[in-house]
Parts: structure tokens; C-alpha cells; sequence
């Protein structure tokens, strides 16, 4: 299973999803996880992006953190 991971660009989200991943690796199975960071938490993630990673991937996770 590959999982798809985006960062909204808040602080510690990055730190969130570096830890999810890992649980989900871990803990899940899940064998791939591809990384997107938005540029900005107030603009929403591009198209092509979210095509790009429907293609690619069985669930995407969408983070937000502070």
C-alpha cells in the first residue's frame, strides 16, 4: 500500500507526518509514502498534484498542525 502524505504548511506538520509516517510503516504495512508540502497553508494543494497523487496512491492524508 502507498500512502500519501500532505503538509499544509503549518508549523509542526512536518514533524507530525515524519512521525505518521513511520507508525504507518511500521506498525500498518504500509510499504511507500510520498511526501507533498504545500507552499502555503491558505492556498489549496494544485490539481495536478492531487491527480498525481490519486494515481499513485491507495489513501492520502491531508495533516494540519500547530
Amino acid at each position: 500500500v502507498t500512502v500519501g502524505l500532505i503538509d499544509n504548511h503549518k508549523g509542526n506538520a512536518d514533524i507530525y507526518l515524519e512521525e505518521l509516517a513511520e507508525l504507518l510503516k511500521e506498525q500498518f504495512g504500509v510499504a511507500q509514502v510520498i511526501n507533498y508540502r504545500k507552499d502555503s497553508q491558505s492556498i489549496p494543494a494544485p490539481a495536478e498534484v492531487l491527480d498525481d497523487l490519486a494515481s499513485r496512491c491507495q489513501a492520502i492524508i491531508h495533516a494540519v498542525a500547530d
